[in-house]
């Protein structure tokens, strides 16, 4: 799923979805479009809005020690 499936899933706007992360709706859409990544403060905020992890949103699996 990408975020903008997860964001319409959670009945969440792009509006809202900046809001709760913190950051302008332009800036969420370039995250959303992939035109730019988040830094990791940000990218945990957009994940616990949409009910994931980090890792899921952007393609990456969580490396075990």
């Amino acid at each position: 799923m990408t975020i903008k499936d997860l964001r319409l899933a959670n009945g969440l706007t792009q509006k809202e979805l900046a809001e709760i992360a913190g950051v302008t709706v332009i800036c969420y859409q370039h995250y959303e479009y992939g035109k730019r990544v988040p830094d990791a403060r940000i990218a945990v905020r957009i994940a616990n809005a949409l009910h994931t992890t980090v890792e899921q949103l952007w393609g990456g699996s969580p490396t075990t020690a």
